[in-house]
């Protein structure tokens, strides 16, 4: 038997045993993943599936939908909900960015606040994990540190409005007009 732990930055497994001759490893393996909480497992607590809700700072988002969903274990991870905010459909983006960015994302959507026709931040956060930040820096205890180990930090942003996606225009027309109603986008501090 190996034991192996999947995370955003990738694997570690753990040395062959026999479980015949180490009965006692192999129930001290089976009974650990038994009780441990659901967190520890990759459940995420601020997505409540009975009530159908995202949390983003505490604030609960109804979930209407999952409009995308990344395929790989190693990565981004970046998951899309269709949400609720205030009456209008809005999203929130679930992904676990490289530390090594130097452009963060909710930065740039800061600088386009009130820009006509960008999508708007509503807000974000770098989700907590026993009390730190949700990281997969503490893996680098396990692993030996190279140039392409990733330090991905969990994140999360509320998005608005929901819009249209690109594949769903109907003609190249209104995909180019969606370009120049973004080009022509004016921020309302500028000359």
């Amino acid at each position: 038997m190996t034991f192996t732990v999947f995370n955003r930055s990738g694997a570690v497994t753990s040395t062959k045993f026999d479980v015949h001759e180490n009965p006692e490893l192999f129930l001290r393996v089976a009974v650990g993943i038994l009780f441990l909480p659901d967190q520890y497992l990759g459940y995420d607590d601020t997505i409540d599936l009975v009530k159908n809700e995202i949390r983003v700072k505490d604030k609960a988002y109804p979930i209407e939908s999952v409009i995308y969903q990344e395929p790989s274990l190693r990565g981004r991870g970046t998951v899309c909900f269709k949400v609720m905010i205030d009456g209008k459909f809005g999203v929130v983006k679930d992904s676990w960015v490289d530390k090594s960015r130097v452009d963060k994302e909710w930065d740039l959507l800061k600088e386009a606040k009130g820009i006509n026709n960008v999508a708007q931040m509503i807000d974000h956060e770098i989700l907590q994990f026993r009390g730190a930040n949700d990281s997969t820096e503490s893996d680098l205890l396990f692993v030996k540190e190279s140039s392409r180990t990733e330090i991905r930090t969990h994140v999360r942003l509320v998005v608005t409005p929901f819009g249209t996606p690109i594949y769903n225009f109907r003609n190249k027309r209104e995909l180019l007009q969606a370009f120049v109603d973004i080009v022509k986008g004016e921020h309302p501090y500028s000359t």
